[in-house]
């Protein structure tokens, strides 16, 4: 039950299926009333609201991110990190950035914030035959002349401060996550909402104390 009303609600929040999904919730609630073996006293959400709601959504910008965290979150019972881990990278996803490494997401939001992702990328193929989507995370781990020289080509980077940087061990803090969350709704309007859905918490948890 709360799978289904979770993937419901990311129906409603989003731009391309919340029409559909109002209509529908909307033809419910008419079938529901005219029932006359309902109990009208039963139905405490009624089309006025469902209306109501569905014109207050329609008047914001929501990015819903759904996820189930099982299904993306690391398997160490000991790492304390891997919830806020896991959030960075669905974010990141979002973004356009690498889902799984948080330290090529960073290097690829520097890239994009000079303009240069694009750019980047092309010269990456052109330098390696290789797709930098595909193949970013093997290209940082065993080629990473190549990468610095298609940055050093394509945007304006300290290239000694980025090589040190993709060579580190990302520990993202929650904090982390909250400024990067903060920088990025400081760019957009106010009527813009950011949603996370996270599916399937409780269980993933299940009194690991550490996570």
């Amino acid at each position: 039950g709360k799978s289904h009303f979770l993937k419901y609600l990311y129906y409603i929040l989003s731009e391309e299926y919340g029409g559909k999904a109002f209509e529908h919730l909307i033809d419910d609630l008419k079938r529901y009333g005219d029932d006359p073996d309902q109990d009208p006293l039963e139905q405490p959400f009624k089309v006025p609201e469902a209306t109501r709601l569905q014109g207050e959504v329609e008047d914001l910008t929501i990015a819903p991110i759904m996820f189930n965290i099982s299904a993306f979150a690391k398997k160490d019972d000991d790492d304390r990190d891997t919830v806020t881990e896991t959030f960075f990278n669905r974010f990141n996803d979002f973004r356009g950035y690498h889902k799984s490494d948080i330290r090529i997401a960073r290097f690829e939001k520097q890239l994009d914030q000079q303009g240069q992702l694009d750019a980047f990328k092309s010269v990456f193929e052109e330098k390696t035959g290789e797709t930098w989507d595909e193949k970013a995370l093997t290209a940082v781990d065993f080629h990473l002349d190549d990468v610095i020289d298609a940055a050093s080509e394509a945007a304006d980077l300290d290239l000694d401060s980025t090589r040190k940087t993709l060579k580190r061990n990302v520990r993202p803090s929650t904090d982390d996550f909250v400024d990067e969350v903060q920088d990025f709704l400081a760019d957009r309007p106010d009527d813009f909402r950011l949603v996370f859905l996270v599916d399937e918490v409780s269980q993933f948890m299940a009194g690991n104390t550490p996570i």
